[in-house]
């Protein structure tokens, strides 16, 4: 019997959203506050406590997954082929069935770039990779451990944790009431400039980090990938960081997460060992031609 991982605090890849799409996140963002403007109380200081993220409920945040979702796909080109996407969702519910948060539906889908090497989670169970993170992975437990990263974001809910400390609450509701454009590009360059909707901090990253480890060995993969794919992200950074460029800007360095990394496996009580390296190279074979 598979091992039913309790919630831990723990966080791979995370890509931040484009500017157009910071927008659309905190427009649905304010439609929950402003529905539900008792769950988004104002600290005394006019902004939001940081501990506010835990008030919206979890109908809530789905819907506001739901939402980006459909900006997604109108953004981004999804990948088509169902063989692929369906194993992708497959290894993907495995590890969601160890994790520590199943109280929502999981969606994974592929973004149909070869040229980026990335993953990123949206709130309420939306977790998103690109083809060129299936193309640099060498097995089923790697891409295991990018996904048991990605979920680990959202047990943690760390998206909802980032809006609550970035904005007030009074801040938010004046940009949709006040009909003022400027002030929206304003805000969303501001976003994906430096700050990033969905750039975690250095201790979400390495929460998500840790939560990989646990979830992958308890789906009965070898939590060595964990560390084998990160390996590999370092190894791209010198050889082609272009294709890491969103990656580097929003994770701590390659190497300090490895260390941690192996410090968390050579604490595991047991180890699975599983890799699945053939069928792996099957199910993702349309996309290596």
């Amino acid at each position: 019997m598979k091992q039913v991982i309790s919630r831990n605090r723990i966080s791979f890849l995370s890509r931040p959203l484009p500017a157009a799409d910071a927008v659309v996140a905190l427009v649905a963002f304010l439609s929950v506050c402003i529905m539900f403007p008792l769950l988004c109380g104002c600290a005394g200081t006019g902004g939001m406590n940081l501990g506010d993220f835990n008030l919206i409920s979890t109908s809530q945040e789905v819907q506001m997954g739901d939402s980006l979702s459909v900006e997604v796909g109108n953004k981004y080109p999804l990948l088509k082929d169902p063989v692929v996407t369906g194993y992708v969702n497959e290894v993907g519910q495995k590890v969601v069935a160890v994790c520590g948060r199943r109280d929502i539906s999981y969606h994974f889908n592929v973004i149909a770039d070869k040229k980026q090497v990335n993953a990123f989670a949206l709130p309420g169970g939306y977790v998103y990779v690109y083809e060129g993170l299936l193309l640099q992975a060498s097995d089923e437990a790697e891409l295991a451990a990018v996904l048991g990263h990605e979920i680990g974001h959202v047990v943690e809910r760390h998206a909802m944790k980032q809006l609550s400390k970035q904005y007030s609450y009074e801040f938010l509701v004046s940009l949709v009431l006040g009909n003022q454009p400027g002030r929206w590009s304003g805000l969303a360059a501001n976003l994906f400039g430096t700050a990033g909707l969905l750039k975690f901090s250095r201790d979400d990253e390495y929460e998500a980090d840790k939560l990989a480890v646990v979830y992958t060995n308890a789906a009965g993969y070898s939590p060595l990938a964990v560390a084998d794919f990160l390996g590999k992200l370092e190894t791209l950074q010198g050889r082609d960081p272009g294709q890491l460029e969103t990656l580097l800007m929003t994770h701590p360095p390659t190497l300090d997460r490895i260390s941690r990394v192996k410090a968390d496996i050579a604490a595991l009580p047991t180890r699975s060992a599983g890799t699945f390296v053939e069928r792996y190279l099957s199910k993702t074979s349309s996309i290596r031609k």
